[in-house]
Parts: structure tokens; C-alpha cells; sequence
């Protein structure tokens, strides 16, 4: 697999997950954190628009839960802002996981059982990498009985 940076894989996300998400079910967003090397006043200027670090690059909403997605090369590893927001959040009761592919996202969407209309069909497989920071709660009679072990922990 030829190496993706983290801003060529956020771009496939979002077209990914403008047709693969149900909108009538869903809602997500795209966080713009300034990938890559900023100016000092590009950084002032999120900074004063409220733009804080460690936050999941994609948050998605649905009926039952938030969760987080952070994308991440195939080398990169978590800030510690990021470990920190993650933290916070898993303390709220919502979920941030890690993706280092589109692959690792649909296997997410469909462990968490995001409502989608459509599911994408990869050549090659899954690289079977998807990485979470929470395991999938139990959210209902929906959620019993599900297998905790099904995405590996990175």
C-alpha cells in the first residue's frame, strides 16, 4: 500500500462518508486543525476563532451516540493533546477511535453501527488495522452480545 498522508486520507473520508452515510440518520463533520506546518498568525488566527487541539479530525452524530475519528497515517501516532481530549471524552461516555485507512473506517461505521445507505467495497480487503481507543457500549438491546474484540487495539 502506497503511503497516504493524513490530509489525502481526511479528503477520502469525507467523500467516503458523503455517500455512505444515511443523512436522514447521521450528521458529521470535518474538523479543520490547520494539518501540516502553519504560520505563526495562521495559528493565532484559529487559536482566537476557538480552534483547540487534540480534537478528532471527524465527529459523527447519530441516534445513539457521538464518536470521534482520528486519522492518522500509517506511522503516525496520537499528541498528547489528543490522548487528553480522548481521555475527556471517554469520560463523558462517547468514543474516539483511530483509522489509518478507508477500510479501517467503514470496519468502524459498521462495529458502531452507524446508520448508512450504502457500504463501500475495497479491492484487496481490509488491512484489518483499525485501532480504538473505547470499545463499542452496550447502547441497547441493539448493541447485547456484541464481540469486544472486533477491531484490534493498536
Amino acid at each position: 500500500m502506497a503511503k497516504q498522508s493524513e490530509h489525502a486520507l481526511q479528503v477520502a473520508v469525507a467523500h467516503m462518508l458523503a455517500v455512505v452515510l444515511d443523512p436522514a440518520q447521521t450528521w458529521w463533520s470535518a474538523l479543520d486543525h490547520g494539518a501540516g506546518k502553519m504560520t505563526p498568525a495562521s495559528a493565532g488566527l484559529r487559536r482566537a476563532r476557538g480552534v483547540k487541539r487534540g480534537l478528532p479530525d471527524i465527529i459523527i452524530l447519530f441516534k445513539s451516540g457521538l464518536l470521534g475519528i482520528e486519522l492518522k497515517s500509517d506511522k503516525g501516532r496520537l499528541s498528547p493533546e489528543q490522548i487528553e481530549a480522548g481521555n475527556y471524552w471517554i469520560s463523558l461516555g462517547h468514543d474516539i477511535v483511530v483509522a489509518r485507512s478507508l477500510e479501517d473506517v467503514q470496519e468502524i461505521l459498521e462495529a458502531w453501527e452507524i446508520p448508512m445507505r450504502t457500504r463501500m467495497t475495497f479491492m484487496g480487503g481490509s488491512n484489518g488495522r483499525a485501532a480504538r481507543t473505547t470499545q463499542p457500549r452496550d447502547r441497547g438491546p441493539r448493541r447485547a452480545g456484541r464481540a469486544a474484540s472486533r477491531l484490534s487495539l493498536v
